[in-house]
């Protein structure tokens, strides 16, 4: 009896062996887990995607608040990128519009710092987004860089409900609206948007001399890294100036245009027909209303095949909460970590710069686009409460600057 019961326990050591190097050595697409996530390749980062990002490893900001993450998901290309430009682009958004990254890479052509502000679950969306798009688009693969910031409340965490999704490589927007369905309905929103939190989350990942700060749904121009490296070169090598700061135009268009202009000429032509106007012109003329740009940047181009990029006219003025989409040294001052949701986030850090003596050169043929004309019908309720938190800190903010640099 003792010599069959050594046999039988001989037997079942040998069959958990077996068990156990058939499992380690079974191929990676049988991973069920894996497939009932998501139809997309595997994973690119973190490591282990099956398992959430440990917020034990985030840093947190000044207030302890937030945590952050940086290269979560970093360019294939990002050392090569960064090593050739003199400029990042740096943008940020939530997960529920990350497929915009998608043109802005295509457009740049350069390294992009994109942060994505991940509450929970919603981590797991821009898990399986970020994956989707650098498959499907190299340009995303090999020149974005992601990296992630979420409450310390609301660490990572994947879905509970996973899915399978059938997508192609045609829709990111789509594919988007679909991920948007991983997230956990009975977690609480986030109402109060940190922007720029993210934006110096973006920005301390870039290690280029200049950067170009947008929001995720401002549009670059094709060709901008290649045209803007060719104009910061000639600027250093000719008129050298370590406090000027390069104004881009911002312009919205009509939800009706369906092909977003590639250079000036193609922009004034909407403009003309009415299907492109100033951004936030309608809402907030304040907001570019400095820049003068339907007075001084609306002329057509004296040489219609040229993209080079060159200083149109200096802005000599400046008008309190005026907020223009700039190129800027990296040494220019940081965003103000105070305002948190909508209002005072970038004129803030305008006011700042004004303080300090920077210029303002207006760049001609550089400008950025918005889809839809804007509106104020669809603002949230919320829009209107954080303006006046915001006014408030923008109060103390612009003491705090005027006491320092006396100005």
């Amino acid at each position: 009896m003792k010599v069959n019961a050594r046999i039988r326990t001989y037997i079942l050591v040998l069959l958990a062996l077996f068990l156990a190097a058939n499992f380690m050595n079974k191929p990676e697409m049988e991973d069920i887990s894996a497939i009932a996530r998501s139809k997309i390749s595997t994973h690119v980062a973190p490591p282990d995607s099956s398992d959430p990002i440990s917020s034990s490893y985030g840093l947190s900001d000044n207030s302890g608040y937030y945590k952050s993450h940086y290269f979560v998901w970093p360019a294939a290309k990002w050392e090569e990128a960064t090593l050739k430009s003199k400029v990042c682009l740096l943008t940020q958004g939530g997960v529920d519009r990350i497929f915009w990254v998608v043109r802005q890479a295509e457009a740049f052509a350069g390294p992009v710092s994109m942060g994505i502000f991940v509450a929970g679950s919603e981590y797991a969306v821009a898990v399986e987004m970020v994956t989707y798009m650098r498959k499907c688009f190299p340009p995303v693969r090999d020149w974005v860089s992601f990296h992630i910031m979420y409450p310390a409340g609301k660490p990572p965490k994947l879905s509970h409900s996973p899915k399978t999704f059938a997508l192609n490589c045609s829709d990111p927007e789509g594919a988007n609206r679909l991920f948007m369905s991983l997230r956990d309905k009975t977690e609480s929103m986030e109402t109060h948007y940190p922007q720029n939190h993210m934006r110096n989350v973006a920005r301390k990942a870039c290690p280029c001399d200049y950067i170009h700060i947008v929001d995720i749904d401002m549009l670059a121009t094709p060709r901008m890294a290649e045209n803007l490296n060719g104009f910061l070169t000639t600027m250093e090598a000719t008129k050298l100036c370590e406090k000027c700061i390069y104004v881009v135009p911002a312009y919205e268009v009509h939800d009706s245009v369906k092909k977003y202009p590639d250079n000036k000429k193609e922009l004034l032509e909407l403009v003309h027909k009415g299907l492109a106007q100033v951004f936030h012109v309608k809402v907030y003329d304040r907001n570019q209303g400095n820049g003068r740009f339907p007075q001084q940047w609306e002329v057509e181009p004296t040489d219609e095949d040229a993209s080079d990029y060159g200083v149109l006219y200096d802005i000599n003025s400046y008008q309190e909460f005026w907020e223009p989409l700039m190129v800027m040294p990296y040494t220019a001052p940081w965003h103000d970590e105070r305002f948190v949701g909508f209002g005072f986030n970038r004129n803030s850090h305008m006011f700042e710069l004004h303080c300090l003596g920077y210029r303002f050169k207006v760049l001609d043929r550089a400008f950025l686009v918005h889809r839809g004309f804007q509106t104020k019908h669809n603002y949230p309720a919320r829009r209107y409460t954080q303006l006046t938190e915001n006014r408030g800190r923008y109060a103390s903010f612009k003491n705090e600057i005027s006491a320092k640099y006396g100005c």
